[in-house]
């Protein structure tokens, strides 16, 4: 299906479901989950602290319950607040963070989470996963946009115990609406600076009442960006997009349901490359002289099967994923003719979980499960670096060169997993857990390399493969003093596999793997609601210690003499530090909160060198501070009308990217930032109306650094200037 008949279809979707709202009926009865409430903060004269149940231990718990460091975030909040994908929560979320891999390129295939520093040097796969519904989501994936969700819940330490692959640093795990017995419609509608719009919208409801039910949602969005290409004259991050899913529920008794989801989405988009001059001038320029439309583009479907047998609850989820890449940018990031690379890349994931679930009496609950995927990644890129303009190795430069490769990774592994929880008096939970994983990675790479101007000429291609398994614990003690405070300890280790890289580069790289890296968490926290339900707090401190830490650096190839991507197994490092998460309503008319995360990464000891990196350096993409705070005031304005004043700010400390590999990894430092949004929310009944400003003091807000290789000149990413904008939600 095309890009443009994919965005027709969803413009008529969008169009029929505001009809839709206006002419179904509201049905008495109500059966299965309710729909998403909207209007003001708080209800009634009620000033307590909305509670959230949660599934972050695969049942339905809350948040003071769960021996776990959480951040639970409903559907209605990120909608408000115009978070529309799980990398609008860095900053925001307590220790949650990105990472770049910049020795394959800055394309967005090589960004990874990172969550109390685990994760911050991966390669080729995160140490966070990404989970909607239950099913993992690939690497290429994990960035997809928030449509028609429920929450959003941010698991901090390994999840190994209940979650699938590559949980190692944690899990985001996103639960999408579920259509219920009552018809529900809703559209959104938002305009904003830099030609910016978004349309959305959903609809569900009854089929056939108490047995079958529908729900579908889409969006479709544009901006011209707000990067100004002055060397093409044109806007450079540009982008369109759009998402559609479906969702089909059935409880064909009181026993079992079933649930059955597929979506569809596409991007296309101009990519931002390194970003803009790091000359000092704050300048939203780029000097790129060619850009090629970059693509993404995603098909997924789920099942999900509940049934209950006597007291013991079986689930079986069934996943596919497959996502297209394409990435496009110009090599040196300046003027100079002909100089490029360009990525494409594709990924299909099958995967399978079963899981049975109960307890024994009244003391012992417990879980078991199985988990298998199958998954293949073929990635290909193709360099070309004809006009040396600046550079400070003209020899590597000629109309001559041949630069291309192309990695095939096929995947496959299985998982047993388990976790009991044991309460021998009351107020006392220990919960002991544990996962065998087995994975088979085999990599396909080849590739040529002909550099005419220093006479190299190096082809490669090898399969080699490679058998990687762990036995990862956890267990916790909770103590529950009273109905809202509660204290716990977790201990739990955490597993990334080893593997292949993704661009060898030259044949000495060919077929040498890179080890497993495993961690070990330490966690003591605190959870309580005080003050008559007003104040809801939770605090952590924690420490981890990594061993055999995958690092992605550069490396000079002592075949081609260029700088090639490599992951290194590097020996061990720890991370401490605290995470705070605070909501308070003194009234029912004022709205406060506060997270903040102090985060010490460092690595204690190398068995290899790597670039100009000591023991006790802290870790590269590893902000040690971040705050983010809220303020909202709600006023009465009579005749069913109540408005929302809302301060937002988050702050985001110094950190560094690189490696120190000279010259083409150097360490560059990346200035803290600040930033206040502010917006006026007008409630009147099911429409909600915002006016909001982003980045009110128009500050340049720098995320990122990097050097093109083979100049000697920076770049920077950055966050867009001061955006106007107005936001309308109806529902029906």
């Amino acid at each position: 299906m095309s890009f443009q008949t994919k965005r027709r279809g969803l413009l008529a979707f969008l169009a029929g479901a505001s009809t839709l709202g206006l002419a179904l009926p509201a049905l008495a009865q109500i059966s299965g989950p309710a729909p998403i409430s909207h209007g003001p903060p708080a209800t009634g004269d009620s000033t307590s602290v909305a509670e959230i149940v949660i599934t972050a231990r695969k049942k339905n718990e809350t948040l003071l319950n769960v021996p776990v460091s959480v951040t639970a975030l409903r559907g209605v909040e990120l909608e408000r607040a115009g978070v529309k994908s799980v990398s609008g929560l860095v900053g925001t979320v307590p220790s949650l963070f990105i990472s770049q891999n910049t020795t394959f390129g800055p394309a967005p295939n090589e960004t990874f989470l990172v969550i109390r520093g685990v994760g911050a040097t991966a390669s080729n796969d995160p140490a966070v996963g990404t989970f909607v519904d239950g099913v993992y989501q690939p690497s290429l994936a994990f960035d997809s946009n928030f449509l028609d969700v429920q929450r959003v819940e941010v698991l901090r330490g390994p999840q190994g115990a209940l979650f699938g692959r590559n949980t190692e640093g944690g899990a985001i795990s996103i639960t999408t609406d579920l259509p219920g017995d009552v018809y529900h419609a809703k559209v959104l509608a938002e305009g904003a600076s830099f030609n910016t719009y978004n349309l959305g919208g959903t609809a569900s409801g009854p089929i056939i009442a108490d047995k079958l039910f529908f729900g579908v949602s889409g969006e479709d969005s544009h901006t011209d960006g707000y990067l100004e290409n002055v060397t093409l004259g044109q806007h450079q991050d540009n982008s369109d997009k759009n998402a559609i899913r479906a969702t089909l529920r059935a409880t064909p008794t009181d026993d079992l349901e079933v649930i059955l989801r597929a979506g569809t989405s596409s991007d296309k988009f101009g990519y931002a490359g390194y970003g803009v001059p790091d000359d000092g001038s704050d300048r939203y320029i780029t000097l790129d002289d060619n850009k090629v439309p970059s693509t993404a583009s995603t098909d997924n479907a789920s099942a999900t099967v509940n049934y209950n047998l006597g007291g013991i609850k079986l689930t079986s989820i069934t996943g596919w994923n497959k996502t297209n890449t394409f990435y496009y940018y110009d090599f040196d990031s300046n003027v100079y003719a002909d100089n490029y690379e360009a990525q494409s890349a594709n990924q299909q994931l099958f995967s399978e979980e079963l899981r049975a679930s109960g307890n024994i009496g009244a003391q012992v609950d417990w879980l078991v499960g199985y988990y298998h995927f199958q998954e293949t990644y073929n990635q290909a890129r193709r360099v070309s670096f004809v006009t040396c303009g600046s550079c400070y190795a003209p020899a590597f430069f000629s109309a001559s060169n041949d630069i291309h490769d192309a990695t095939t990774f096929h995947r496959n592994g299985d998982a047993g997993f388990g976790q009991a929880t044991y309460h021998p008096i009351k107020k006392l939970d220990l919960t002991f857990g544990a996962r065998y994983s087995t994975e088979e990675s085999e990599a396909r790479q080849a590739g040529t390399v002909i550099l005419p101007g220093v006479d190299e000429s190096n082809t490669y291609d090898g399969t080699n493969s490679r058998r990687f398994d762990n036995f990862s614990p956890s267990g916790s003690i909770t103590y529950h003093w009273t109905a809202d405070l509660s204290t716990y300890v977790t201990v739990s280790e955490g597993f990334k596999p080893g593997g292949f890289d993704k661009f060898p580069g030259s044949s000495a790289a060919v077929g040498i793997p890179f080890q497993s890296e495993t961690s070990i968490n330490y966690e003591v926290g605190v959870k309580a609601k005080l003050l008559d339900d007003r104040l809801y707090i939770q605090t952590d401190g924690f420490y981890v210690q990594l061993r055999n830490q995958q690092l992605a650096t550069e490396v000079i190839s002592p075949v081609t003499g260029l700088p090639v991507g490599a992951t290194a197994n590097v020996g061990q490092s720890s991370s401490r530090g605290f995470e705070f998460e605070g909501t308070y309503n003194p009234t029912r008319e004022i709205r406060l909160s506060l997270n903040t995360a102090y985060v010490d990464a460092i690595f204690d000891h190398f068995s290899s060198p790597v670039g100009s990196l000591v023991a006790g350096d802290n870790f590269p993409f590893v902000p040690q501070w971040t705050v983010s705070s809220q303020a909202e005031y709600l006023q009465d304005w009579g005749d069913n009308n109540q408005v929302t004043y809302g301060l937002y700010y988050r702050y985001v400390g110094s950190h560094y990217n690189g490696t120190g590999s000279p010259p083409f990894d150097p360490i560059l430092q990346v200035p803290a930032y600040a930033m206040l949004d502010a917006k006026i929310t007008l409630h009147h009944g099911p429409i909600d109306v915002s006016v909001y400003v982003n980045n009110v003091s128009n500050t340049f807000a720098i995320t990122s650094k990097y050097q093109p290789a083979l100049y000697n000149y920076t770049r920077d990413e950055v966050l867009p200037p001061r955006v106007f904008g107005v936001r309308t939600i109806m529902s029906f």
